[in-house]
């Protein structure tokens, strides 16, 4: 005889999950997506991160050799074949500066100057450098090794090498360089509304000397590319997205680089550190080593340092160039504050220099973590660095850090010319 399953069998065949074991299947569920999708988080991030590293050592490998590679060549002007006696000791026999006839040539210039028109209302100190380096590669360029080969019989015109001649694809039309170039490296803001962001662009030019030399100064300021439209004509950007652009120089009795640093007026003999220069002590009052006009005609007085370091600090690009900093401020700030909040300052605490530097609108400002309140986010500093000024600032203004690279360059030629 069949047993026909009861009501009581048929429903407890047919139950289906409790409440209590969904919540559970729920439970598992969600804590799988979160750890899935917090993988995938990381490896976006890594990533990311990696890519940003990539493109950071892309933009370093492109700009920095070249500009070691133009530091080691300067080259400075000859000293002539017959020197005359050296002076007394302690007497200087002034010399006619009406006899240099082409103006500077040859000389290695350094300092900061504001550019005429920047388009903002706020002063901007531009650093630049500017030499003359040996053209040891004039035999490989195309339009330097047939420089001058219509000559002055044909009617044409000679033109200087400079980026225009270069871009116009002519040849045979220019002067002979004599194997030496100008070299200038100067930062700039190209956007008026973002000034603490710079580009960096060489100027060039042969031969030296001359009109339109680079290398002219009067009252200490480089005339021939001292606004934002004489440096767009006479060069052209070889890195962009800089936070800060610097040299420093050290002469060949320092024997660190901060030995002698901010000595003021200094003689032969004593250590020099600093971001100005002047090989023909006459060009720049202010630099620490200056002569007076005097000196201007006597290549045996000209200096040179034993090194430079070139510092840089690259922006980080963000998916729509660099237009904002790591971070904002929090708060306003006055000139006169020291402490500052920031939306974020994990930044801060990334492997690097010990010293650390950030910078909001065009002002730099060194950061003392040791106090620093991570929990308020508020770190101390001292502003004005990097040969800027305090100023105010809004709240929600980008803050920057970068990436810091610095390099040292051994120059050949030290002060081999100063006399003694």
């Amino acid at each position: 005889m069949t047993r026909r399953p009861t009501s009581a069998r048929l429903a407890t065949r047919a139950r289906g999950f409790t409440i209590l074991e969904l919540l559970v299947a729920m439970s598992m569920f969600a804590i799988l997506g979160i750890a899935v999708v917090s993988l995938l988080g990381q490896g976006l991030n890594l990533f990311t991160s990696g890519t940003a590293d990539t493109t950071m050592q892309d933009r370093i490998q492109a700009a920095l050799p070249s500009i070691r590679e133009d530091f080691a060549a300067i080259q400075p002007v000859e000293a002539p074949e017959v020197l005359t006696p050296p002076a007394p000791e302690g007497v200087d026999i002034p010399v006619d500066p009406t006899l240099v006839v082409e103006g500077p040539r040859n000389r290695l210039i350094a300092g900061t100057f504001k550019p005429k028109d920047t388009g903002t209302e706020k002063p901007v100190d531009c650093v630049y450098v500017g030499f003359v380096r040996s053209n040891a590669r004039e035999a490989e360029d195309p339009i330097l090794r047939s420089a001058g080969a219509t000559g002055d019989a044909a009617g044409v015109p000679l033109r200087s090498y400079d980026p225009a001649a270069v871009e116009s694809g002519v040849t045979g039309d220019l002067l002979a360089t004599g194997g030496t170039m100008e070299v200038v490296y100067v930062a700039i803001p190209d956007d008026p509304d973002r000034i603490g962001m710079l580009t960096v662009y060489r100027l060039f030019r042969a031969p030296v000397g001359g009109p339109g030399s680079l290398l002219e100064m009067v009252a200490g300021v480089p005339v021939n590319f001292d606004s934002i439209k004489k440096i767009r004509t006479a060069g052209r950007p070889v890195l962009e997205g800089v936070l800060h652009f610097g040299v420093t120089f050290r002469n060949l009795f320092a024997t660190s680089w901060t030995d002698g640093q901010g000595a003021g007026k200094v003689l032969d003999g004593l250590p020099y550190v600093g971001h100005v220069w002047d090989s023909t002590r006459a060009l720049n009052p202010a630099f620490a080593m200056s002569k007076g006009k005097d000196s201007l005609a006597d290549v045996r007085d000209d200096v040179f340092p034993a090194m430079a370091r070139i510092d840089l600090v690259l922006g980080i690009e963000g998916p729509y160039g660099f237009t904002r900093g790591e971070t904002l401020l929090a708060a306003p700030l006055t000139v006169d504050d020291r402490k500052i909040v920031l939306g974020d300052i994990g930044p801060l605490f990334r492997p690097g220099p010990a010293e650390r530097f950030l910078k909001v609108d065009g002002e730099w400002m060194s950061v003392n973590l040791e106090g620093a309140d991570t929990v308020e986010n508020r770190v101390t500093v001292v502003r004005g660095r990097r040969n800027t000024k305090a100023v105010k600032h809004k709240v929600d203004e980008p803050v920057y850090f970068g990436r810091p690279v610095s390099t040292d360059v051994a120059l050949l030629y030290k002060d081999r010319y100063a006399r003694r």
